[in-house]
């Protein structure tokens, strides 16, 4: 696909200096139609040569033999390991950071400056999960691996995205969730769709005009995980705005709660601690974060609300779960580098840096005998 750029940035460029040339140079007259091809081809030209190379980062993220980012992993930890599972989505897989600069990586090498025990970060996140998704990973593939701490990262789009994979569970005779259908319905993708693709990843103006256009085809979208997962969806951040809530929010609150204590609940038949956080977006932050991406989900009169969180909050006295909130440490951040990209939504290596250096800080507060005390294998 860049050949093909730069094919037709070459090509563009060649024909519109061959035009000016003929006409110009060599027969001496420029009539309106050479000069209006000229302007066109040059354009064509410009946008080709702007469009080429636009993003917010490229990274290698490396896959082990649990299907998540990181190190392979034996099922059996060796003597005096503790292993902490992290739950999450996008964010905590680290999307846009290299492998060593996730927090996940970032934590397991400042947990283990001052542990007596060998700490390993089981980094499970996956892109676009919510906490329904997590609960199976969970019970299916990670419980086997012997985590001594669970940690779901709950995001801001996971009260939509829950909602839409609910839709597709699949339940056994019992009543007990067995499965959901996660996929996007692109299985198969056309070639129409893998041009879509890859100018999201690298043509920033032309990944402009096809949000655009995406957004005008989708005016009223249902939720569905096509439409909240799989495209840039306003709905997923309306619930952060200053809005005001409604009762179908209230019942997508409830469903999301259910799926969390279910990760609680299998966390407490097997006598493993169980901590859930939660984290802005750079619009919930500050005027100065993740800019201008952040108008492809809000526009700039919409003033970000700390509703959601109360109800996150709430939830958590009201289950007697440990409960960290990273809002005041993002809003206090005064380093020079910033949080969020400008136009993806996700963490900087500066992000990262400080959600490991607040994980550091409440796990050595809140476990600390978890990860100073060695016992025998």
């Amino acid at each position: 696909m860049i050949a093909m750029v730069l094919f037709a940035f070459i090509t563009s460029t060649a024909l519109s200096a061959l035009v000016l040339y003929e006409r110009y140079w060599v027969q001496g007259f420029l009539d309106n139609f050479t000069l209006l091809l000229t302007v066109g081809l040059s354009a064509f030209s410009i946008f080709c040569l702007v469009s080429l190379y636009s993003r917010d980062f490229s990274y290698i993220q490396r896959v082990n033999n649990l299907g998540v980012r990181g190190r392979d992993l034996e099922a059996k930890k060796a003597g005096g390991t503790v292993r902490i599972a992290m739950l999450g989505d996008s964010f905590t897989m680290g999307k846009g950071v290299q492998d060593d600069e996730t927090f996940s990586a970032l934590l397991e090498k400042k947990l283990n400056l001052h542990s007596t025990r060998s700490i390993e970060i089981l980094n499970a996140g996956v892109d676009s999960y919510a906490p329904i998704l997590s609960f199976l990973q969970l019970r299916n593939q990670l419980l086997s691996y012997g985590p001594d701490l669970v940690i779901l990262n709950l995001d801001m789009s996971d009260l939509l995205q829950e909602l839409a994979y609910r839709q597709r569970a699949v339940y056994d005779s019992n009543g007990e969730l067995s499965g959901i259908d996660g996929r996007l319905d692109q299985l198969h993708l056309t070639r129409t769709q893998k041009a879509r693709n890859w100018i999201n990843e690298h043509l920033y103006f032309s990944r402009l005009l096809v949000y655009y256009v995406q957004r005008w085809a989708h005016k009223t979208p249902g939720i569905s995980v096509a439409n909240v997962v799989g495209i840039a969806n306003p709905a997923i951040l309306a619930h952060t705005l200053n809005k005001g809530g409604t009762t179908a929010q209230r019942a997508q609150w409830a469903q999301l709660f259910t799926s969390i204590s279910s990760i609680q609940s299998l966390c407490d038949a097997k006598d493993i601690p169980f901590l859930l956080t939660t984290y802005p977006w750079g619009h919930q932050v500050n005027d100065n974060e993740w800019l201008p991406g952040r108008f492809a989900f809000v526009t700039s009169e919409d003033i970000p609300s700390d509703t959601s969180l109360e109800h996150i909050r709430e939830f958590t006295r009201a289950s007697d779960i440990n409960f960290l909130d990273f809002f005041a440490k993002f809003r206090a951040y005064n380093g020079s580098g910033k949080l969020y990209y400008q136009y993806d939504m996700h963490w900087t290596p500066s992000g990262h840096e400080l959600v490991a250096d607040t994980f550091a800080d409440y796990i050595r507060q809140h476990y600390s005998t978890l990860i100073t005390e060695r016992h025998t294998p």
